[in-house]
């Protein structure tokens, strides 16, 4: 398996960043589809923003989820709050799950992981907060044949 390309990792880095100014105690796909589109550098953020009708009304309802979401702190880590490093925060099951299907798309296709594979990986797991608000918002067909 290839290293995560630097946006990768910046997408992730910037996912923590959104959710410490939200003051959520927990990154959702919600948080990582906003890093994604902060950047606007990557094809996929481009896209992203070039099929939505209105890019605000999409900023605000990931806004909005990332708020709502960032406090759902699952069990497991109110449990055993020291399995997460210190000056970090955990990601939610199905933010997790969006990333590591990114890794899982990259390694497919013998690539770096980079934000065009989290949201392939978004657009494949039609339970994440960020493919629930994308669907909202745009036709997610359409994304995920640009892709």
């Amino acid at each position: 398996m290839k290293q995560p390309s630097a946006e990768f990792q910046s997408v992730v880095q910037a996912s923590f960043n959104f959710a410490q100014e939200l003051q959520s105690e927990i990154i959702t796909s919600a948080h990582i589809l906003s890093a994604i589109l902060l950047a606007k550098e990557g094809n996929a953020a481009r896209s992203i923003i070039r099929l939505t009708s209105d890019f605000e009304a999409l900023r605000q309802s990931i806004r909005s989820e990332a708020l709502i979401h960032g406090k759902d702190v699952p069990d497991k880590y109110k449990k055993t709050p020291r399995q997460v490093p210190q000056e970090s925060l955990p990601m939610s099951d199905e933010a997790e799950s969006v990333i590591v299907g990114a890794m899982k798309v990259s390694a497919k296709a013998n690539e770096s992981a980079d934000t065009r594979h989290i949201v392939v990986s978004i657009l494949d797991n039609h339970e994440s907060l960020a493919h629930v608000i994308l669907r909202g918002q745009l036709d997610v067909q359409r994304l995920r044949s640009e892709l």
